[in-house]
């Protein structure tokens, strides 16, 4: 794709003005990258509108990704994270009676990638355009949250009697519970005194109110990963990086 071929069509749809065209291109021969991607960089133009003019001229339908929101588990167990993020795709659809899979790409000419998806999968490959923030964005969404930090096995942060900050599994007191729950007596009969009801019902309390704030701080946590990786604070490869330690 001529960069030149890029910026005169920016310019004709009155996207960006001659002057920050020549400003990427410029920085394109100093650095190399992509005009399209070296001008949503610099701010001189939104990814959205890079991707509708991209769309036009590679003749390849674009999607708005923020807009899913839901995908499949066992559509998106064709690219498990680890190949999503390699490839830069996100699997969005199956289609022809679950034949083809349709897969949301920045690069629509990356013919190796496909092929790379279809030995992967066994599957046909159709594709859809969106920028690479965009992806970005749908791999935190879809992948990150679910591999890093499972919520089935998660942990969340509680202050102990010394006021120290410790990691506890809701595992842990799930069974917690549940062997108080063994251990209290049989309810007294109407009338009688409380036995250990009250004890019990504490410790639902506070299992529920921690389960609570366990999935608050894992919403809070996802939406400032994707905040900071939209912003470029952060490559999504030093963020795995450092999560894997």
């Amino acid at each position: 794709m001529p960069a030149m071929k890029l910026g005169q069509m920016l310019i004709g749809y009155k996207l960006c003005s001659p002057a920050q065209v020549e400003a990427g291109l410029a920085e394109q021969q100093k650095w190399g990258g992509k005009i399209g991607e070296i001008l949503v960089r610099m701010g001189a133009l939104s990814e959205e509108n890079l991707i509708r003019v991209l769309a036009k001229q590679l003749n390849v339908q674009p999607v708005n990704l923020d807009a899913v929101a839901n995908l499949a588990p066992q559509l998106l167990a064709k690219v498990p994270g680890e190949k999503a993020r390699a490839w830069m795709v996100v699997p969005v659809q199956l289609k022809d009676e679950g034949r083809t899979l349709v897969v949301v790409t920045a690069e629509p000419q990356a013919l190796a990638t496909f092929d790379a998806i279809r030995v992967h999968t066994g599957l046909k490959v159709a594709t859809l355009l969106s920028g690479k923030q965009a992806i970005a964005r749908a791999h935190a969404k879809f992948y990150v949250a679910g591999e890093d930090v499972p919520a089935d096995s998660g942990e969340f942060k509680m202050v102990d009697a010394q006021n120290a900050t410790v990691m506890k599994p809701v595992k842990e007191l799930q069974e917690q519970l549940a062997r108080e729950k063994a251990a209290a007596p049989a309810p007294a009969p109407a009338g009688a005194a409380a036995g250990a009801g009250p004890r019990t019902e504490q410790a639902l309390q506070t299992l529920k109110s921690l389960e609570e704030a366990q999935k608050k701080e894992l919403a809070a946590l996802k939406a400032i990963v994707e905040l900071m990786l939209e912003k470029g604070v952060f490559t999504r490869d030093e963020y795995l990086a450092k999560v894997k330690r």
